[in-house]
């Protein structure tokens, strides 16, 4: 497509700002299109500018670049990297709203990142601040099937999903 040999050229991501990063690839990755161009440069990009460029991404930015790496099935392990580092600095894992967070998961679950330190900061961010609450059921499943396919295990977790998943109130948010 003509916008993603437009980004693909040289110079042309340096004139983008993270939104414009996010929703761009967000927009190709809804749509099912796999510009493999424009997906490495743009990992390239943000991997070659450090942490300091994906330090301007907020919340939805990183949960919507990472979901569209997914869904295209474009593995790049610099730039997942860079996001989990990302999303590890002090303070920014609570900026995310619930399905943010499940995206996030879902994201690294379906490219089978190594990502242990991650999935433990959500486990411990889901239990300590109470976050399971928030999450719909669908949500929810993001998360514990993302710990499921990357194997991930805390007990901790996995008895307040028990939990959660017993609550009458919430099982009457199921639909069939």
């Amino acid at each position: 497509s003509a916008i993603g040999d437009h980004m693909s050229s040289p110079g042309v991501l340096d004139t983008f700002g993270s939104q414009a990063m996010a929703n761009t690839v967000w927009a190709f990755a809804k749509v099912g299109v796999r510009h493999e161009p424009m997906m490495a440069a743009l990992a390239e990009y943000l991997v070659a500018h450090g942490d300091v460029k994906l330090e301007s991404f907020i919340a939805q930015e990183v949960s919507n670049l990472a979901w569209a790496f997914a869904r295209l099935k474009f593995h790049h392990d610099p730039l997942l990297l860079a996001i989990e580092r990302r999303v590890l600095q002090p303070k920014f894992l609570s900026s995310f709203k619930p399905e943010e967070l499940a995206n996030l998961c879902r994201a690294f679950g379906n490219l089978r990142v190594e990502a242990g330190e991650l999935m433990r900061a959500v486990a411990q961010h889901l239990l300590v601040d109470d976050l399971l609450v928030l999450l719909n059921a669908h949500e929810l499943g993001l998360v514990v099937r993302a710990f499921g396919a990357l194997q991930v295990h805390d007990a901790e977790l996995v008895e307040a999903v028990h939990s959660r998943l017993n609550d009458a109130e919430f099982k009457g948010t199921f639909t069939e």
